[in-house]
């Protein structure tokens, strides 16, 4: 009889385990789902840039304005991403964004727009040339 007890407790255990870790898992995916896709795309760019992951980030940009892998590697390697904060997104069209962040690069504080582009359902990084805040309404 202990036995049976001792074993019905253990699975008690169990289950109350993998239900403490499903709550924490559909925890997690609905604060990403509360954050817009653009928004996502251009933190998993960055993160990736800041990590030095070069094959993740260059997986994230839009395939139609690649730029030369190995001069996009010494880029990233070049000038070290050490933070990041976006600060807005702003629609332009149904499939394209604006999202402006701001970039701690060293020592240097910098704002920069990235496109967020949608292309058969998925989002990736269009570019991000336009420093210029002048011409850039939010």
């Amino acid at each position: 009889m202990k036995f049976g007890k001792t074993l019905n407790l253990l699975l008690i255990l169990v289950v109350a385990t993998f239900g403490l870790l499903g709550c924490n898992k559909t925890e997690q995916i609905t604060i990403s789902e509360d954050e817009s896709p653009q928004v996502v795309i251009v933190e998993k760019y960055l993160n990736a840039i800041k990590d030095q992951d070069v094959e993740k980030a260059y997986s994230l940009l839009d395939s139609e304005k690649l730029p030369d892998k190995k001069e996009f590697q010494d880029s990233i390697q070049k000038h070290k991403l050490t933070d990041f904060n976006i600060l807005k997104s702003k629609q332009i069209s149904p499939n394209l964004y604006k999202v402006l962040v701001s970039l701690k690069i060293k020592n240097s504080d910098n704002e920069i727009v990235f496109l967020a582009k949608k292309n058969h359902d998925q989002w990736f990084i269009a570019g991000n040339h336009d420093s210029n805040q002048d011409n850039i309404e939010f």
